[in-house]
């Protein structure tokens, strides 16, 4: 396989509607020393806690986005793993069955800090937002061998597919509890400069949408490779979704 491959399609598993505090996505294997752990919790009242692992090492929010209502918030989470996680948790301070919850793993060798740049963008109106979901534009890139991770969410009881911009490949479109939907996708990066990805969704978002972005830098003349990503949506406690990329690794 070549670096930036897709490994594993993929899935999601039925979620239950049941309220609660937290939801774990459990890894497809122990996570491997020094690479690099990012995970997405979606949720609804702005009240994402944080995330962390099986041994509730806590995880580094990399940006957030929140509504303009504050009645949804997105997060992005970054660790770089001890190689000990067989798990990750995301808490929400309510108890809710509005939580999306996407995992992934990234090949090292991976920077010390490897948050390199962000960007978001909150343009959620309510009502009828349209189909264009923007993540934002980054500022320029510090390193050339970097990763981007996109992610778009967006509110709807019949969640649209999306199409997106900027050669980003898609990971995971997921369906979530009470309208709450996440979409993510990467880019393998190779040469410095600014990081932007506009998704068009299949339909109008009916109740609006928010993006993110985050490029995490690998060690020089080195890249990274998605291991795995997975996804847990609603109130299940358990895979919800397992998405693999891999490829060559650098070094």
């Amino acid at each position: 396989m070549a670096f930036g491959d897709i490994v594993n399609t993929p899935a999601t598993d039925t979620a239950s509607s049941a309220s609660t505090t937290a939801v774990t996505v459990t890894l497809e294997s122990t996570a491997t020393l020094n690479n690099l752990l990012v995970a997405i919790h979606f949720t609804g009242a702005a009240d994402s806690v944080g995330v962390t692992d099986d041994d509730l090492n806590a995880f580094t929010e990399a940006v957030t986005a929140t509504d303009a209502s504050a009645a949804d918030q997105g997060a992005i989470y970054y660790r770089v793993s001890d190689g000990t996680e067989t798990s990750v948790i995301a808490t929400d301070s309510n108890n809710t069955k509005e939580h999306v919850l996407s995992v992934y793993e990234i090949a090292g060798p991976i920077n010390a800090t490897p948050l390199d740049v962000v960007a978001k963008d909150e343009p959620y109106s309510g009502v009828d937002s349209g189909t264009t979901c923007p993540c934002g534009t980054t500022s320029t890139t510090t390193v050339a061998s970097a990763i981007a991770i996109a992610v778009q969410l967006y509110s709807d009881n019949t969640p649209p597919t999306t199409t997106w911009s900027d050669s980003f490949s898609e990971d995971i479109d997921s369906v979530g509890q009470d309208y709450n939907n996440m979409a993510t996708a990467h880019k393998v990066l190779s040469s410095t400069g600014a990081v932007t990805q506009t998704g068009t969704l299949s339909a109008t978002s009916r109740y609006g949408h928010m993006g993110m972005i985050a490029v995490f830098s690998g060690e020089a003349a080195a890249g990274g490779r998605i291991m795995s990503s997975l996804v847990d949506k609603g109130g299940l406690a358990g895979i919800g979704g397992i998405a693999g990329i891999g490829g060559g690794l650098a070094g």
